[in-house]
């Protein structure tokens, strides 16, 4: 699906994320996060429904029912392990498409070697909310871990990213005053003016404190099917000549070109599409 998106500029701040170390019940959880489906819990079931029925069934000792329970849940750890393989495998070569698009639109378009790219996708197990699976920066390598630390959710509506959720199809510029890395002044602003819950608001990490421009935008794929939201963090605010509409919006004397832009914003949205539509696992 292309998208006509209005490149506009609107108010004032929002969000982010928090570090957490990686221990390995926080390892574990990311990967129950990630590469667990509902429908595993189904096949699970069908096991015990199956182990369950073999109860019934006359076995010339208890030790023959044994062997055979643990050979059915022996081939089920296996289908599983591999099922969770192949959904990492994949999970991993889809960044690696997207850190190229990521790439350019840092480079290319921003000139801005300082920049943030998150692609916020629907959380598993809990379609209200939208966490980070995918985030850029030029200094980390691995787009999955990176997202993987942070602790941010969203709901729809909630904050810019909720609301580039609730308006698909809608770029958006949000320039931010400096708030010259003061913490307090950043969460009395994101609490007082934006509105935004104190709870969401401390489990945005300092790198936001520092972000003066926010673009946000939402996807929709084939049947109108949610794909996510991209959301790219300046520390540079953006600056739009109100008195020439056909001119460039700026960050600082570099220009921004729209064209460019949206471009590879629909390039981005093609590539989550068919991520999507070929998504068998």
């Amino acid at each position: 699906m292309v998208y006509d998106f209005r490149f506009r500029q609107i108010g004032k701040r929002t969000e982010q994320a928090h570090l957490s170390f990686f221990t390995l019940r926080r390892r574990l959880s990311l990967f129950v996060f990630r590469y667990i489906r509902r429908k595993d819990l189904l096949y699970g079931m069908l096991v015990f429904i199956a182990y369950s029925l073999l109860l019934r069934v006359s076995f010339r000792s208890t030790s023959d029912l044994t062997v055979v329970g643990a050979f059915c849940l022996a081939i089920f750890a296996v289908i599983a392990l591999e099922i969770a393989r192949g959904r990492k495998a994949l999970d991993f070569a889809q960044a690696e498409v997207l850190r190229e698009f990521f790439e350019q639109l840092s480079y290319q378009v921003f000139k801005d070697d300082h920049l943030r790219i998150t692609l916020f996708r629907p959380l598993p197990f809990s379609s209200k909310y939208i966490v980070p699976w995918y985030r850029y920066s030029t200094t980390d390598e691995d787009i999955i871990t990176v997202a993987d630390r942070s602790t941010a959710r969203f709901e729809k509506g909630q904050g810019f990213t909720g609301k580039a959720w609730e308006n698909i199809g809608e770029l958006t510029c949000t320039t931010f005053d400096d708030f010259g890395g003061d913490r307090e002044k950043f969460t009395k602003y994101y609490v007082e003016i934006l509105g935004i819950p104190r709870e969401v608001v401390d489990k945005i990490s300092d790198y936001m404190v520092f972000t003066r421009t926010i673009l946000s935008c939402g996807f929709e794929g084939t049947n109108n099917r949610f794909l996510g939201v991209l959301s790219i963090d300046l520390d540079k605010p953006i600056e739009f000549n109100a008195n020439d509409k056909d001119s460039f919006p700026q960050i600082g004397t570099e220009p921004i070109f729209a064209d460019e832009l949206m471009y590879l914003i629909n390039a981005i949205s093609s590539v989550l599409d068919a991520f999507a539509r070929t998504d068998y696992y």
